[in-house]
């Protein structure tokens, strides 16, 4: 079983989001995204568009999970990042968007993806784990809480 700690970096951790709107909190998870050379930042901001024009990532209760595939990718990555604010997403239940998971994964297998969207939901759906990233003290610690430890 796939798990949050396999597809996240502490450089991919963003305590506090500079975003006040959608496409800038896309931009700003691109950037982490691309934090590690694995992928190109415009080639991610690009995965997460096409995505989102299909409808809002939003998935309520603060949380949104933007996700894409790209070309290259070798394994599935993930970004998180943490706005205390709320951002305006379009989200399914109307609230601001308070944590977000960005993910990335490559083409083939399509599994992978969907295994790394599992784990994700996973982890942003249980009501005390989000709480407890939304508590974290500084990135490392946010990262810590996300990855498991």
């Amino acid at each position: 079983m796939m798990r949050v700690r396999d597809l996240l970096s502490a450089e991919r951790v963003k305590p506090a989001l500079e975003s006040v709107d959608k496409l800038a909190t896309l931009r700003e998870m691109a950037f982490l995204l691309a934090a590690g050379g694995e992928v190109e930042f415009a080639v991610a901001l690009e995965a997460l568009l096409e995505r989102e024009r299909l409808g809002s990532t939003g998935v309520g209760r603060g949380v949104a999970i933007p996700h894409g595939k790209v070309e290259g990718l070798t394994a599935p990555l993930a970004a998180l990042g943490r706005s205390t604010a709320g951002i305006p997403f379009d989200a399914l239940d109307g609230q601001p968007v308070h944590l977000v998971m960005a993910l990335l994964s490559p083409m083939e297998p399509p599994e992978l993806h969907l295994q790394a969207l599992a784990a994700i939901s996973r982890l942003l759906r249980e009501e005390a784990a989000a709480a407890q990233l939304l508590r974290a003290p500084d990135a490392q610690a946010l990262f810590q809480r996300a990855a498991g430890g």
